[in-house]
């Protein structure tokens, strides 16, 4: 699956895009899963895919001063194989 992660100053966010059902039931049981591993939680939003566009998991970091959120970032994608593109918000 496709990711994108995205820092600015202390907040960070993970988008995992998602085609189908199946995808999207592997995203958030690896975020289950991983969030049972770390004390440090984000908030996660779902949008469902369109016509148009692929359906989001969207993890949200906030006041992440200590940068609790990258173990988070690498053990999901090394649960799902996620693969990054670059994030727009920093272009």
């Amino acid at each position: 699956m496709e990711a994108m992660f995205c820092q600015e100053e202390r907040y960070e966010t993970l988008t995992i895009y998602f085609t189908n059902k199946e995808e999207r039931i592997a995203a958030l049981d690896a975020i289950e899963e991983v969030g049972k591993e770390f004390s440090f939680q984000p908030a996660v939003y779902i949008k469902m895919p369109t016509d148009h566009a692929p359906g989001e998991v969207n993890l949200e970091f906030v006041d992440d001063y200590d940068k609790e959120a990258q173990p988070i970032v690498e053990a999901l994608t090394s649960r799902l194989a996620l693969t990054f593109i670059p994030c727009h918000l920093c272009q």
